[in-house]
């Protein structure tokens, strides 16, 4: 297996999530997400108003994974830091299903096997650690 290697926007969240929370393990995956609703996209297209609306409706989240778990966080709208804990769900349980998006976000599932789920989009610049995860989980499950 080849060394993974953070961007330096990841390396600061891992250092933000690992400030706020104690994981017990240390973060393999971590990137920003933000909450997936059909059609809001579309409000980025109205300029400032229509980035101030997305910005208030499309609640962002911070997606860790260690070697054993993957957790969701509230992320701040305009500060940088790690809110509470919204989801988590063990490696060997957890699937992400790429649902579809565009040259600039992709529109993933977040599933717990028999159990809760999150919807969220994730921008180009997290896409590495988004693989990242996906690795993660096919490397604990088989």
């Amino acid at each position: 297996m080849t060394e993974f290697t953070h961007s330096r926007r990841a390396q600061k969240a891992i250092a933000r999530i690992e400030k706020a929370h104690r994981l017990g393990e240390p973060i393999e995956a971590v990137f920003l997400a933000q909450r997936w609703r059909a059609g809001l996209q579309i409000l980025l297209f109205f300029g400032a108003l229509g980035d101030v609306i997305f910005v208030l409706v499309a609640r962002p989240y911070w997606v860790a994974a260690t070697a054993s778990r993957v957790y969701m966080f509230r992320a701040g709208r305009f500060l940088p830091k790690a809110g509470a804990q919204v989801f988590e769900v063990a490696l060997d349980t957890a699937r992400v299903e790429k649902l579809g998006g565009g040259p600039l976000r992709r529109r993933i599932l977040i599933r717990a096997l028999g159990g809760a789920e999150q919807q969220v989009s994730v921008h180009r610049m997290y896409w590495k650690e988004l693989d990242r995860l996906s690795q993660l989980i096919g490397e604990a499950i088989g």
